[in-house]
């Protein structure tokens, strides 16, 4: 099954049905149909303008949220492969990353090029046809999706997804996170993120609700949960976070479910007291990966590194060193330019289960520094720090040392006086590490560095280290 084709069944079974709600518009299920099928016609007539056949690479560079989706939902209908691009990248990095992607064609609205190494189909030059031809429908097994890594520790690396990667996995996720056709969801972050993507293709192949933002503003997003009775969000800790700030009524939030970064404890429990009639999900995993794991931080405390129970269907193997090795039918096909992974793959998480099967991360190879021989991981650290109230954010980054190999520099963002902060920092590292795993140095910051999609920029603080 291809990843929109419920769309079509719920248009004739729920036809007034809102699907898709965005900046004040709805738009129905019998709607989005219409509007999918008259983009998938203006796609397929320029292929065959431009003598292009068989499967096709495109990258969809669309300012506007809602349009985005709608011809994301087109091209991938076709069996083609939609590249979506992030709003805010310039016409260089759009062909740069096109590029990257292997992208056959770049599909936008906005382009004033007139020559780029990539041809260039400019929505507003397609024709209408009356001409009434059978139009092909993905099979399901094709290539659908590529995307790119977060790029935190490193330059993003374009991924590839097929159908089944995902559609296969659509019923598991309605179970474990006991979700229904009478859902709102709010989705307040870009569809260039493969957990908001996921989460609105997931939304309509369900028949629900969804609520689209064009990028995350708290005000805006409070107001749509607010007017549109949303009763799921979908997020990041730093989103939910600051929406339990806001002053928000959140009486008819059932459920919150949250990925992409470790939470802070502190942050965790003023976001429970808000959403306080809410299921409060969390679940593990990677753009590679999909769902590996999930808690639900309404059934207790969080166990010291637990990422909680595995998904149904998902396997993990902690291999010698700890890392865990995934083996899955939700896994990505494979990074661009590469070979395909097969049937397990590793992003180079570090872990072990605890009695109860409960899977813990430790952190990842690419962030472990190698101290006087010794492997330490940064993100043992940043835990202990990130218990303290006052402590917002800590990252702990690598800086090169003759001696040691390595030490290590731990950035802490608070709004704490820095001697008061580094006192208490200082007391809390000793009682609960040995000497190894202490930082060297340690920076008291107003903010950290961010990348576009909300996680700490580690590279930029490694280069502040130098």
């Amino acid at each position: 099954m291809y990843i929109g084709k419920q769309i079509h069944h719920h248009a004739l079974a729920l036809p007034d049905k809102i699907a898709v709600i965005y900046n004040k518009k709805q738009i129905t299920y019998s709607m989005l149909q219409e509007k999918v099928e008259q983009y998938r016609g203006e796609l397929y007539c320029e292929a065959l303008k431009d003598q292009k056949k068989g499967l096709l690479s495109v990258a969809i560079d669309v300012m506007q949220q809602d349009e985005q989706l709608y011809w994301f939902l087109a091209v991938t209908s076709l069996g083609w492969n939609g590249v979506l691009c992030h709003p805010n990248w310039s016409e260089c990095d759009v062909i740069k990353m096109a590029k990257k992607a292997t992208a056959d064609v770049i599909l936008s609205n906005r382009f004033q090029t007139a020559e780029a190494d990539i041809p260039i189909w400019r929505m507003s030059s397609f024709a209408t046809s009356d001409e009434k031809q059978a139009i092909p429908y993905a099979k399901g097994t094709e290539p659908f999706y590529t995307g790119f890594t977060s790029g935190s520790t490193g330059e993003p690396k374009a991924f590839v997804r097929n159908h089944l990667s995902w559609s296969g996995s659509f019923d598991d996720v309605q179970q474990v996170f006991a979700l229904s056709q009478s859902d709102r969801v709010c989705i307040p972050g870009l569809l260039f993120h493969s957990l908001f993507l996921f989460a609105t293709i997931h939304t309509l192949h369900m028949g629900a609700t969804v609520c689209l933002e064009q990028e995350f503003q708290v005000k805006q997003t409070k107001n749509t949960i607010e007017a549109y009775k949303v009763n799921v969000i979908y997020g990041v800790p730093t989103m939910l976070y600051a929406l339990s700030l806001e002053g928000i009524d959140a009486q008819l939030v059932e459920k919150v479910i949250v990925s992409g970064a470790e939470w802070h404890e502190t942050n965790r429990a003023q976001v429970k007291a808000i959403f306080n009639q809410a299921t409060l999900y969390e679940f593990y995993g990677a753009s590679e990966l999909s769902f590996v794991s999930y808690l639900n931080h309404s059934n207790g405390k969080q166990l010291n590194a637990a990422v909680g129970e595995l998904f149904p269907s998902v396997e993990v193997e902690v291999k010698r060193g700890g890392q865990l090795v995934v083996r899955s039918p939700y896994l990505f096909t494979g990074y661009v330019g590469q070979a395909p992974i097969g049937e397990s793959f590793s992003v180079g998480d570090i872990g072990y289960f605890d009695e109860h099967h409960i899977l813990h991360v430790k952190g990842r190879i690419g962030n472990m520094l190698t101290i006087g021989g010794h492997n330490v991981y940064p993100e043992e650290t940043e835990r202990v720090v990130k218990v303290l109230p006052f402590v917002e954010e800590a990252v702990a980054v690598g800086t090169y040392h003759r001696y040691w190999g390595n030490q290590m520099v731990l950035f802490v963002q608070t709004a704490q006086a820095q001697e008061f902060a580094l006192v208490q920092i200082k007391a809390r590292l000793k009682e609960c590490l040995p000497t190894l795993k202490r930082p060297r140095r340690i920076c008291v910051v107003e903010a950290l560095p961010l990348l576009a999609n909300g996680k700490v920029d580690r590279q930029a603080l490694v280069g502040e280290t130098r």
